[in-house]
């Protein structure tokens, strides 16, 4: 079984990537590098110019592979290679510490009833500014979240060649987990369309 967390880190210039890269130091590398289960590997698209900067910060034990894109170089690879889970997440996203071991448990525990299956994790939103979390208010249970991992016995699909929304494209066998805390989307202000909505409510 092979898993790969696929992230997009792609920013044009350093002003750019510096916004983000804020936020991918307090919640991406962490949770990338705390991770219980490190049976993983990364694959990251990203402006040369940066990978330097974003590798210095990842255990060194966790293999890093970069791509040009994902329609056609990543695509190209995780069906060459058969990569049986794919895992979406935002380079400025927070997971926790069990969510790869929770992605194991869940494909182990389903392998057997599906060739093709999507685990959809629904995802508190968190405030940057207050540390404050935040049910989302979307519905998820009736499309597939930007925390989607795709899994396939025999890999015809890359994770990014439907948006999140469309991953039922690919399959329309879906595994919803509930909002439990096991990913975050980080409302931080550079979002380009992510924001916390008036009367979305606190997580207690």
């Amino acid at each position: 079984m092979k898993h790969l967390i696929v992230t997009r880190c792609k920013f044009k210039d350093d002003e750019s990537f510096k916004k983000y890269f804020s936020s991918m130091e307090k919640y991406y590398i962490p949770s990338i590098n705390y991770q219980t289960n490190k049976n993983f590997k990364i694959a990251l698209t990203i402006n040369p110019l940066h990978y330097q900067i974003v590798r210095d910060s990842i255990d060194k034990n966790i293999e890093i592979l970069m791509f040009d894109d994902l329609k056609e170089d990543y695509r190209d690879y995780v069906i060459k290679n058969n990569i049986t889970i794919q895992t979406r997440h935002d380079c400025d996203d927070y997971m926790s510490p069990n969510y790869i071991k929770k992605i194991h448990d869940l494909y182990e525990n389903n392998k057997s009833k599906y060739d093709d299956f999507i685990l959809n994790f629904h995802p508190y939103k968190h405030d940057y500014s207050t540390g404050k979390d935040y049910y989302h208010s979307r519905d998820y249970s009736k499309v597939c979240s930007m925390f989607s991992t795709l899994i396939q016995k025999k890999v015809s699909a890359g994770v990014f060649d439907q948006p999140h929304d469309l991953l039922k494209r690919i399959t329309g066998n879906v595994i919803y987990i509930p909002a439990a805390g096991d990913v975050k989307l980080v409302i931080h202000g550079n979002n380009i369309v992510s924001k916390i909505f008036d009367g979305e409510k606190l997580v207690k």
